[in-house]
């Protein structure tokens, strides 16, 4: 019996199982041969596709949401950084009279001004020409302006956010832990 338990041990295709002091010896398929290597291959394909769909998939370009209404403390808007490709999307209560207008001076002066919108739901998209500048929006309807309606966008590039960067470390950091914990399981 020890011959044959010698050779079992050393046969890749046998298994044997101790039971209770019985041996018994059972040979092993070609699914449980093929299964831990499958399992690894598995994960690791399918942490690969997480990675690179992640990446494909981002959009930096978010749109934001800005009610649009004079400041309870009458204080300007807090300064806003944004990438090319956010869009700002200016929203108010019904039935209350708001514009929203470009204002290249910086501040409350209306020359040269653009309009971008007089109703609510009135939206701006930052494009390549903004890149490394403010952009500086205010309602001009009455005193609001003075009275804080301003808010102030600096413009960076998408690769200089660090928006990307962001997301790749996350996505690396998911691969990593999926490729630990498959090399553990």
């Amino acid at each position: 019996e020890s011959a044959y338990l010698s050779k079992v041990h050393r046969a890749n295709a046998h298994a044997c199982i101790n039971i209770k002091n019985t041996v018994v010896a059972r040979t092993l398929t070609i699914p449980d041969k093929m299964r831990s290597s499958y399992m690894c291959k598995s994960l690791l394909s399918a942490s690969f596709a997480a990675l690179f769909l992640s990446i494909a998939l981002a959009d930096t370009g978010t749109t934001r949401k800005l009610v649009w209404v004079i400041p309870a403390d009458k204080q300007q808007y807090p300064d806003e950084d944004a990438v090319v490709g956010t869009t700002v999307n200016f929203e108010w209560p019904e039935g209350k009279n708001h514009n929203v207008y470009i204002h290249p001076t910086g501040n409350c002066t209306t020359d040269d001004r653009t309009l971008v919108g007089e109703e609510s739901g009135a939206t701006f998209t930052f494009d390549e020409s903004h890149i490394g500048k403010t952009v500086v929006f205010a309602c001009d309807f009455g005193s609001h302006c003075e009275f804080g309606q301003l808010v102030s966008f600096t413009v960076k590039d998408k690769d200089d956010s660090g928006a990307n960067g962001n997301l790749y470390s996350k996505a690396i950091f998911a691969f990593v832990i999926t490729a630990l914990v498959s090399l553990f399981h």
